[in-house]
Order: C-alpha cells, then sequence, then structure tokens
C-alpha cells in the first residue's frame, strides 16, 4: 500500500477541524465515488452506506445479456426474475408475453404451473441459438391456489390461513433454444410461524404483500414470517437459480462458465 503521506492531498493539517476526527473515520479525497461498482462490475453484496469505502472491492463477473455468444431472453416483466438472473450476473433482454393465468376447469397447481411457463414461451420470439426462460410460481395450501391479495383484508386473511402451517410453492421453469423446450416444475416445501395478529398487520402495512402470490415475499419483510423450508429459496421468490443452470446446461447454455 502507498504512503499516505507522500499524497499531499491525503495529509490534513494539524489545525484543520478534520484532523480531530480518528482516522478511521476519514476518507481520502479522491475524485471516485466510493459508492460505485468496479468498473464493469457490480457490488459483491449491498452498496456501501455514503461516504463509507467498503474495506473489500472485489470485482465479480461482468454483467451481461450473452452466455457465451448465447442471448439470455426472460420471458416475465417480473422484477425478482430480473434481479435473481442478476446474482448471475445476467441482464436478461426482457419480453412481456401477455397470457391469461387463470386456471382451466380442474387443472391441478403442478399441470397449470408447468403451462403457463411453456405459454409465455410459445408468445416469445427469439432468433435461433437464443435461449429464452419463462417460469410461473403458485403457492398452494392445502390443494389450493393462492393467487395476489385482492386488498389488504385479503391479504391478511390468507397471511391468517399460512400462519403455524406448511405450504408448497411450485415454480413451473420453462427453456428454450433453437426449438428444443425444457419443462420442469420446482418444489419447495416452507413452514410459516404462528402469527399474531399485530405481526400481520404490520405487515400488510408495510405493502409488501400486495403483489406478492401467497401474500408474502421470502425476499423481503416476509422472510421473517418463514420458520422454514425445504428445497429451494430462490424458487419461492420466483426463480429457482439451481434448477435454471442444471437445466440450460443441457441446452448447451453454461451459466456458470462449465
Amino acid at each position: 500500500m502507498a504512503d499516505p503521506t507522500s499524497d499531499p492531498a491525503a495529509i490534513t493539517r494539524a489545525d484543520s477541524p478534520e484532523s480531530a476526527r480518528p482516522a478511521a473515520d476519514r476518507v481520502a479525497n479522491t475524485s471516485a465515488d466510493p459508492t460505485e461498482p468496479v468498473q464493469g462490475g457490480t457490488w459483491d453484496g449491498a452498496a456501501p452506506a455514503a461516504g463509507h469505502r467498503p474495506a473489500d472491492r472485489r470485482r465479480i463477473t461482468p454483467a451481461r445479456s450473452r452466455v457465451a455468444g448465447v442471448s439470455i431472453l426472460l420471458a416475465s416483466a417480473s422484477p425478482r426474475r430480473r434481479e435473481l438472473l442478476g446474482r448471475l450476473a445476467v441482464v436478461p433482454i426482457l419480453r412481456r408475453p401477455d397470457v391469461d393465468e387463470s386456471a382451466l376447469p380442474g387443472e391441478e397447481p403442478e399441470t397449470q404451473a408447468a403451462r403457463l411457463a411453456r405459454a409465455k414461451i410459445d408468445q416469445t420470439r427469439a432468433r435461433d441459438g437464443d435461449l429464452i426462460i419463462a417460469a410461473d410460481t403458485l403457492v398452494v395450501l392445502d390443494g389450493t391456489v393462492l393467487g395476489k391479495p385482492r386488498d389488504a383484508a385479503h391479504a391478511a386473511g390468507m397471511l391468517g390461513a399460512l400462519s403455524g402451517r406448511q405450504h408448497e410453492v411450485l415454480t413451473g421453469l420453462a427453456l428454450q433454444r433453437s426449438g428444443t423446450m425444457d419443462v420442469i416444475v420446482e418444489r419447495t416445501e416452507v413452514t410459516f410461524r404462528a402469527l399474531t395478529t399485530a405481526e400481520i398487520t404490520w405487515y400488510v402495512r408495510t405493502g409488501e404483500p400486495l403483489d406478492k402470490a401467497g401474500a408474502y415475499g421470502l425476499q423481503g419483510a416476509g422472510a421473517a414470517l418463514v420458520a422454514g423450508l425445504v428445497g429451494s429459496d430462490t424458487n419461492v421468490i420466483g426463480l429457482p437459480l439451481a434448477a435454471l443452470v442444471t437445466r440450460a446446461a443441457l441446452l448447451d447454455v453454461h451459466f456458470l462458465g462449465g
């Protein structure tokens, strides 16, 4: 590390108010914004608080919309799925298929999840060789699909029904490349804590449940409602990353460089 005394800009006058601050609290006067990511990449973790430089600025794989020359298309308007792909350093090309997500008469939840993921693929145009990713996530309690709540009262009722019980989260995951489609359904078992009325009221007032299937978001404050789960946590959020990486490799797309 360079000697800071060799840089006049890093020297603080003894009579300056700045010199009274502990050295650990002083930030060198540089032109770079300490909250900006490393050039060509993103922060490996949460961005630092303004005015504080992190101890470790680790470079990670630069964000990309292509993986080994293959364009990645996400057939979804979900910001959560886009954010999950970001964990793989992928910024997908977005497509927003218009699919009626209602269940068909007598349709089982697993069949519904797979059908809807497939339908989103069918509505997405791509060039030969591109990889299209589509998913549909359902929260299922006692065989009944819990959609997004209509309003705050409906959200509170869903959370009360989930309280202290186990439910399933099913995600239909569909991938297509060069005319070959692969569809699976990933399953995660989620158990809620026994929630008090006050906890349900507090959570509903955050507004987080109102646009979430099952009225909770594992990626947010809803994680505090969950006692445990068996399976993929990213599946509950909306895109099972381990399954995605495994199935994409079968189509010769290797997200992790394999």
